[in-house]
C-alpha cells in the first residue's frame, strides 16, 4: 500500500498539489539528515519515494498524518452518492452497524433476503460525513455477462462516480488500473461491492487508501475471499423476534399485529425472520386487511397451503401472489423490465418498453415493493423480483425489439444535431428522427446519450447476438459523437467490437471500414498503438477497395493521428497531406473534411516549428469549418502558432476565441489543455507567476484524475519552472 501512496506523496510535495504536505514530509526527513541532504531528496523524486516509505515504516504517527493529508479530499466535493434507497424501518443489526463502520474492508455474508444490502446502505447513511469524497455502489450482478465480470467497465464506472472527467479516463487496460490505484489512494470514500462471488471479483478494486471503507456482500463467498480477509466477516442471520415483529408492524400497522399476536409470531417464523420475506408478506397482509378481519391468519394459511417452508419460499410465494394481483399493464411492465439489458431504467425507458404511459403501472410496482430507486430518477427491480419475473417468461427478445428502435432513433437524432454533414457510413433511417430530449440544442441530445451510455453498451451486446445488425451498425456509427465530445474511449472500443461483427455479417465494407477506423482512433488516443494498428490497416485496405474518397480520406486522417501520437511528425504530415488532396478533389463535398485535415496538418507544423506554414493551413481550415467544436480547435492551434512566432498579443485574442467556442460547444474534455495553453501564453508574455497558476490548474486536473499527462506537466509546475 505505502509504495503506491509514496509515489503520490512525492509528486504532491514536488508540485505543491496538496497544501501543508511538504512541511510534514520535510520535518520527517530532517530526522537524521542535514538541511543539504533534505534539499537534495526534495529534488529527487525516486529517492524521495524511497525515503518516505522508510519513514512511514519507522514512524506510525508520521504514517497516519501523511495518509490523512494525502486523502483529505483531493477530488470534486462529494460527487459520488449512488447508494440504493434506505430500508425503512431498519431494525436489529446494532453490532453489525458498529463493526462495519470502521475504515478498511468488511465482508457481509448471509442468505438471500437477510438484509445484506440494507445493512450496507444504512452504514453508508450513518457514516457519510466521514467519507467526504462520497459513496459508490456497485452491484456485481449488473456487470456480469454469464460468468464473466466486466471488471474494467466497473473501474471506469467507479472513477466516473468519484468525479474523474470521462475525457480523462484512459482506455489502455494496464494504465486504467494504474489510474484507479492513483485516484483511490488519495480519496476518502465508501465503496460498496454487492453480490461478490470470489476474491477475484474484489481484490483489485480495494483502494490503497487506509481511510476508505469497503463493504462487500456475498451469499456464498469462496474460500479464498474468506481466507484473504479472515477477520472481516460480518455474518447476518435471522432478525431477533422483537425486531421481526417491529418490521412487520411498521408495514401492516401496529393494530393489525397486536390483534393477531400469536399468528404474527407464526408468520415471522414461517419467514425465517428474514427481512425481505417479512416485507413481502407484510405487503400482502396490508392489502388483505381491507377485506379480512384476520389478515395475518389468512396470508399465513395461503403460504402454508402453497407449501412455503421458509423465508426463501415465502419470498417466492409472496411474489407470485402479489404478481397475480397486478393489473395487466403492471404485470407486463414487470416482465419486460426483468429482461431490460441495462439493469436500471428511467420512466421514459419504461414507457418505450410498454408502448404506452406507465405512471400507474410504476406506482403499482412500487407499492408492491418491487422497485428500488437508484439515483437521478433511475429505478431498478430488486434482484429477487427480477429473478422471479424472469422465471415466468423470457421477454428478452421483446425488450430488445422495443428498446432498440427507440435508442437507435435517439442516437441518430443526436448525431444529426451534432452536424448534418458528418461522414456517415451507416444506413440512415428514411426520415431522420427528431429525438425525444430535454431541450432543442445539440448539447441536450449529447447529454442524454451520455447518461444512457451503459444502456447502449448492454443493448448493442444483446442486439448483436440476436442478429439485429442494421440497428447495431446505426448505433455504433451514431455514437461516434459520444467519443469525439466526451471520451469514454474504453466503452466505445467495446461497443464497436459488436459493430464490426454486424458490419461483416451485413457485408457492408464501408461500414466496417468506418467502425474499424473509429475503434483504431479510440485505441491510438489511449496510446494502445499495438491494438490500433491492425484496425487502421484493415480499415484502409477496405476503403481503398471502394469508390469512396471521403471514407479513404477519413481513414488516412486517423493514420496521421496514429503517427502524430507517437511523435513521428514526418509520416503524420504526409498522411494528412494525402487526406487533404482527396478532400480538395471532392470540391464542395470534401469541404468539411478539408477544414478538419488542414487544421490537423497545421498542428503538426506547429510541433515541427513551422509556424508560418501552420497559419497558412489554418486560414484554409477556418474557411471550411462551420461547427463550433472544431472551430474552437482551429483557434487553439492558431494560439500555439502565434506564441511560437512571438506574436503574443494576437495569441491572446486567439486564445479567447478558442476558450469561448469550446464552452459554447460543451467540449469539456479540453479544459485542462486550455489551462495549460493559457499558461504558455502568460509565460510568453513574461508573467511567470500567473503562468504557473494556470499550469498548476491543468496539472491538478490530471493529478486528481490520476491521468498520465500529469507527468508531462510536472516539470512546468515544479519550483524549477518558476522564474
Amino acid at each position: 500500500m505505502w509504495e503506491i501512496l509514496a509515489v503520490e506523496v512525492a509528486k504532491a510535495v514536488v508540485t505543491g498539489a496538496v497544501g501543508g504536505l511538504k512541511e510534514v514530509v520535510t520535518g520527517a526527513l530532517a530526522r537524521g539528515r542535514d538541511e543539504e541532504q533534505v534539499t537534495a531528496l526534495l529534488g529527487d523524486q525516486p529517492g524521495l519515494e524511497t525515503a518516505i516509505v522508510e519513514a512511514v515504516r519507522a514512524d506510525p504517527e508520521f504514517a497516519a498524518r501523511l495518509s490523512e493529508l494525502v486523502s483529505v479530499h483531493s477530488g470534486p466535493p462529494g460527487t459520488a452518492r449512488s447508494m440504493p434507497r434506505l430500508a425503512d424501518p431498519f431494525v436489529d443489526r446494532t453490532s453489525a452497524l458498529t463493526g462495519g463502520s470502521a475504515p478498511g474492508l468488511h465482508l457481509v455474508t448471509g442468505r438471500r433476503g437477510v438484509g445484506k444490502t440494507s445493512l450496507v446502505t444504512r452504514i453508508a447513511a450513518e457514516t457519510a460525513d466521514r467519507f467526504p469524497d462520497g459513496q459508490v455502489y456497485v452491484d456485481f450482478t449488473e456487470w456480469r455477462t454469464g460468468s464473466v465480470l466486466r471488471r474494467t467497465e466497473i473501474v471506469t464506472h467507479i472513477l466516473a462516480e468519484l468525479g474523474v472527467d470521462n475525457a480523462l479516463l484512459t482506455a489502455n487496460a494496464p494504465e486504467l488500473w494504474a489510474q484507479y490505484r492513483r485516484v483511490t489512494a488519495r480519496r476518502r470514500f465508501l465503496l460498496a461491492l454487492d453480490n461478490a462471488e470470489s476474491l477475484t471479483d474484489v481484490r483489485e478494486l480495494v483502494p490503497p487508501s487506509p481511510h476508505s471503507l469497503v463493504l462487500v456482500t456475498a451469499i456464498r463467498p469462496d474460500d479464498e475471499l474468506l481466507a484473504e480477509y479472515p477477520s472481516a466477516e460480518i455474518k447476518l442471520d435471522a432478525l431477533d423476534e422483537e425486531s421481526a415483529l417491529e418490521l412487520l408492524a411498521h408495514i401492516t400497522g401496529r393494530a393489525v399485529v397486536d390483534a393477531e399476536r400469536p399468528r404474527s409470531k407464526e408468520l415471522i417464523e414461517a419467514c425465517d425472520r428474514m427481512p425481505y420475506a417479512i416485507r413481502l408478506a407484510a405487503v400482502r397482509i396490508a392489502k388483505r386487511a381491507r377485506r379480512s378481519k384476520e389478515p395475518i391468519a389468512s396470508v399465513l394459511a395461503d403460504l402454508r397451503s402453497g407449501g412455503a417452508l421458509g423465508g426463501t419460499d415465502v419470498i417466492a410465494a409472496a411474489f407470485a401472489e402479489t404478481f397475480g394481483e397486478l393489473s395487466g399493464d403492471a404485470a407486463e411492465l414487470c416482465l419486460l423490465l426483468a429482461s431490460h439489458p441495462g439493469g436500471d431504467f428511467t420512466e421514459r425507458t419504461a414507457r418505450v418498453l410498454l408502448g404506452r404511459p406507465v405512471g400507474d403501472a410504476l406506482d403499482e410496482l412500487d407499492d408492491a415493493g418491487f422497485l428500488a430507486p437508484v439515483r437521478e430518477s433511475r429505478l431498478k427491480l430488486y434482484n429477487l423480483v427480477r429473478e422471479g419475473a424472469r422465471r415466468r417468461a423470457d421477454e428478452e427478445s421483446t425488450v430488445v425489439d422495443r428498446l432498440l428502435g427507440f435508442y437507435r432513433d435517439q442516437a441518430v437524432a443526436a448525431d444529426f444535431r451534432a452536424g448534418a454533414d458528418r461522414l456517415r457510413c451507416y444506413r440512415v433511417p428514411g426520415a431522420v428522427p427528431a429525438g425525444d430530449f430535454d431541450g432543442p440544442n445539440p448539447i441536450d441530445a449529447l447529454n442524454w446519450v451520455d447518461r444512457e451510455r451503459e444502456a447502449y453498451a448492454s443493448l448493442v451486446r444483446s442486439a448483436s447476438r440476436r442478429g439485429r445488425d442494421v440497428e447495431v451498425g446505426q448505433i455504433c456509427g451514431a455514437l461516434e459523437i459520444l467519443m469525439i465530445n466526451r471520451g469514454h474511449l474504453r466503452l466505445f472500443a467495446e461497443i464497436t467490437n459488436w459493430g464490426i461483427e454486424s458490419a461483416q455479417r451485413l457485408g457492408e465494407d464501408a461500414l466496417e471500414a468506418r467502425i474499424r477506423s473509429q475503434q483504431g482512433r479510440a485505441y491510438l488516443l489511449s496510446h494502445e498503438f499495438a491494438r490500433a494498428r491492425p484496425q487502421l490497416d484493415r480499415a484502409l485496405e477496405l476503403a481503398r477497395g471502394l469508390d469512396n474518397p471521403g471514407l479513404e480520406s477519413s481513414v488516412r486522417e486517423f493514420f496521421g493521428r496514429f503517427f502524430e501520437e507517437q511523435r513521428d511528425y514526418e509520416n503524420a504530415s504526409d498522411l494528412f497531406a494525402s487526406s487533404i488532396a482527396l478532400d480538395r478533389a471532392m470540391a464542395q463535398a470534401g469541404s468539411r473534411a478539408l477544414g478538419l485535415h488542414t487544421r490537423m496538418q497545421a498542428n503538426v507544423f506547429v510541433k515541427r516549428g513551422a509556424y508560418d506554414r501552420a497559419l497558412a493551413a489554418l486560414d484554409e481550415s477556418a474557411a471550411n469549418t462551420a461547427d463550433v467544436r472544431n472551430l474552437s480547435r482551429v483557434w487553439t492551434v492558431r494560439t500555439k502558432a502565434l506564441i511560437g512566432l512571438g506574436r503574443v498579443g494576437e495569441a491572446g485574442h486567439a486564445f479567447q476565441h478558442s476558450w469561448r467556442l469550446a464552452e459554447e460547444a460543451g467540449a469539456t474534455q479540453y479544459s485542462a489543455e486550455l489551462n495549460d495553453l493559457y499558461g504558455d501564453f502568460l509565460a510568453a508574455r513574461g508573467d511567470w507567476k500567473s503562468a504557473h497558476d494556470y499550469w498548476l490548474r491543468a496539472y491538478k486536473t490530471y493529478y486528481d484524475a490520476g491521468h498520465p499527462k500529469q507527468f508531462e506537466l510536472q516539470p512546468k509546475v515544479s519550483p524549477v519552472a518558476s522564474r
